[in-house]
């Protein structure tokens, strides 16, 4: 029993312990490290002499302008690392390479510094570059670890290798002892401070034409207009739309190409909601944004507002115009603008305007429709030709036979009194059934049942008499004892004799000094 009781403790102090742990974690602040990425920059091309950096060329790898300012080259010699002694800045294209270089060997470097003197004997060698993103950045470093063969001069050239399939630049460089016959160095990104193109029109919601027109108010566009008397390359620039915070997508940006001349209009289609929205120019790269150029154009989503536009008159006022792509505007008058009939192209001259649809159908003409045959006539509702279907190609019905106006075919004429056959003597014809059934009634008809059997009243039939129990109007089923109600007995009998196992062992002296006692005294017990 003692061993049973200190089981029981046991296995109550293991599960209070193990609670106790479920329930104490501790907590500590999320890591608030920012996540590094790749840099866009890149070093294509370096070379050294000895401890010498002689020139490294960056390249743009990003797809958008890159800020160089904050950037920072550093080479290691010996273990100790040096920064070279060149100030970056200055916007850099995506796809551009610059050079920072020694003013001796590459003079016409953008970025030019003052290399150290190496002398013939030197063998300390720039065990790396490192290129070091500004310290506000997310970016990662990029270093890169020059490799020297046995036996190779103080000077190397190295190049990054590119993929012969896709052109991008590797991981892997290549040694060379001969210099680059060339470098490749691009001139800075500047965009234009300011820009005189106007825009003067917006189509937002297009006519509807026929796939095989390509008039230019066909599709949704943005007109220009260049005010000045000298030419524009229209290169450095797009077309945005959208709203504040969108940002510039396939969609809703267009790349100007090619030059406008003096006084002259360009239209560039372009995506727009017909809601309403607003229009501007910024430079080729989105770095500045032209806010003279900005105009908000008005809601062309009704039906009266289809194929009409959205310009700016002579007088420097906005209203709805008749498209004019390449041309000056042509503004409406306010009646012209509220009726729905001014953007129609008018039909060809064997075409007519269907009312219902507002298109342009084909007249056709009854030279044009092939004559129909002698048994045949010309439907008005598909203008096909049918068979003339008369009444002589019907088969004549019999003398006991009347043609059914419903599916014109022949049907007997079949009466009450000559198809019913009549009913015997003793029988009557049922209504519902219009069947012959007996006269006799059902307490003639019905045989007594016998006395061990009582009548059915809802058939009518005998059946053996039931004894028992009076009907309490349900069935009485045995309950088996469920598996919960056994386990409620068997939780109870092991807690009863739990209790009763630690009631001994409390009272063991007790119940030991009893027995004891009585045991003293039986007479046979000395």
């Amino acid at each position: 029993m003692r061993y049973v009781f200190v089981g029981i403790l046991a296995t109550l102090l293991i599960s209070m312990s193990s609670c106790v742990s479920t329930l104490a974690i501790s907590v500590t602040p999320s890591d608030q490290t920012v996540a590094r990425t790749e840099p866009p920059l890149s070093i294509t091309s370096y070379s050294t002499t000895a401890h010498r950096l002689n020139y490294v060329q960056l390249y743009n790898t990003s797809n958008q302008v890159q800020n160089l300012d904050g950037w920072k080259l550093f080479y290691t010699v010996e273990s100790v690392e040096l920064l070279l002694t060149v100030q970056l800045n200055g916007l850099l294209a995506p796809g551009h390479s610059v050079l920072a270089a020694d003013e001796v060997t590459v003079p016409s470097a953008l970025f030019l510094y003052v290399a150290p003197e190496v002398y013939p004997t030197d063998t300390i060698r720039i065990a790396q570059i490192r290129l070091a993103a500004p310290d506000d950045s997310s970016y990662l470093d990029q270093i890169v670890a020059p490799t020297y063969p046995a036996g190779s001069p103080q000077t190397m050239y190295v190049t990054r290798n590119r993929s012969v399939t896709t052109g991008n630049y590797l991981t892997s460089f290549s040694n060379s002892v001969a210099p680059p016959a060339v470098l490749t160095q691009d001139m800075l990104y500047e965009y234009p401070e300011t820009t005189s193109l106007r825009v003067i029109e917006v189509l937002a919601n297009s006519r509807n034409c026929s796939p095989l027109e390509a008039a230019a108010d066909c599709k949704e566009y943005v007109k220009i207009f260049n005010p000045t008397a000298d030419s524009i390359d229209l290169g450095s620039y797009r077309l945005r739309t959208g709203y504040q915070g969108q940002a510039a997508s396939s969609s809703n940006t267009a790349y100007l190409s090619g030059e406008i001349a003096p006084g002259g209009y360009l239209s560039f289609p372009i995506s727009l909601v017909n809601s309403g929205g607003w229009v501007w120019i910024e430079d080729m790269f989105g770095m500045k944004r032209y806010d003279e150029t900005m105009i908000e154009y008005a809601n062309a989503g009704s039906e009266s507002k289809k194929g009409l536009s959205w310009a700016q008159g002579a007088d420097g006022l906005w209203g709805w115009a008749s498209p004019k792509p390449n041309g000056e505007n042509a503004l409406l008058s306010l009646e012209e603008t509220n009726s729905p009939t001014t953007a129609p192209k008018p039909c060809n001259p064997d075409q007519f305007r269907n009312p219902e649809t507002g298109r342009c159908k084909k007249i056709e003409t009854q030279a044009s429709l092939t004559p129909c045959r002698a048994d045949q006539y010309r439907s008005e509702e598909t203008n096909r030709c049918r068979n003339i279907a008369t009444a002589s190609s019907l088969t004549p019905c019999a003398a006991n036979q009347y043609r059914s106006p419903e599916t014109n075919r022949c049907r007997n004429l079949a009466t009450t009194s000559s198809s019913l056959v009549p009913c015997k003597a003793g029988q009557y014809r049922s209504t519902e059934t219009n069947r012959c059934r007996s006269l006799t009634t059902a307490a003639s008809e019905l045989k007594p049942c016998e006395a061990n059997q009582e009548r059915n009243p809802d058939t009518n039939r005998c059946r053996k008499s039931v004894l028992g129990d009076a009907d309490v109007g349900f069935e009485v089923v045995d309950t088996p004892a469920s598996s919960d109600e056994t386990l409620s007995w068997l939780v109870l009998g092991g807690v009863g004799f739990a209790s009763l196992g630690y009631a001994g062992w409390e009272w063991r002296r007790e119940l030991m000094g009893g027995v004891s006692k009585l045991l003293g005294l039986l007479p046979f017990v000395k």
